[in-house]
């Protein structure tokens, strides 16, 4: 036996059963730090299928809401598909919801316009950087529908990224 094998985890990709797959990718992504682009559900009574949006830019940044200027079904469907789930049920002003207005520094992404086919929000066009014309009276807050096949779907596959980072 090699005292060292080199772990390659595509063949342990194929074989995982999804809910393995869904339980190990989502503890090994709650444990992993924030990337540029992630999203989340935030506010009173925020669960992992609705609240307000929230995004993660950076460090100058951290997170910040999400503008209703331009958002769109298309918008909320692209922001559901990339946390996981098939779409959005609905969405509107987080002020208008349980969930309220956010408190951070910043509201982001004004001016949308996505397609529908994007697999990431910043994939839309959107205006750049912080809505500087914006307020917290301005976030968004959205439903989604259910999770696609159980497991949490990203523009790679869950499976691999969290083997990977094993």
């Amino acid at each position: 036996l090699d005292p060292s094998p080199s772990l390659d985890p595509s063949p342990l990709t194929r074989s995982l059963p999804n809910t393995f797959c869904f339980c190990l990718t989502k503890a090994l992504l709650l444990a992993a730090a924030e990337n540029v682009g992630d999203l989340r559900f935030a506010g009173n009574g925020a669960k992992s299928s609705a609240g307000r949006l929230e995004i993660f830019l950076g460090a100058d940044y951290e997170w910040g809401t999400v503008s209703h200027g331009g958002f769109d079904q298309k918008s909320a469907n692209v922001a559901c598909r990339q946390l996981g789930y098939e779409g959005a049920k609905s969405f509107g002003l987080a002020k208008n919801s349980s969930f309220g207005v956010g408190d951070s520094w910043w509201t982001f992404l004004n001016d949308s316009r996505c397609t529908g086919d994007e697999l990431h929000l910043l994939r839309c066009h959107w205006s750049a950087g912080p809505c500087a014309r914006c307020d917290h009276s301005d976030d968004i807050a959205i439903e989604c529908s259910k999770l696609f096949g159980g497991a949490i779907a990203h523009a790679h596959n869950p499976c691999t990224y969290a083997l990977a980072k094993i």
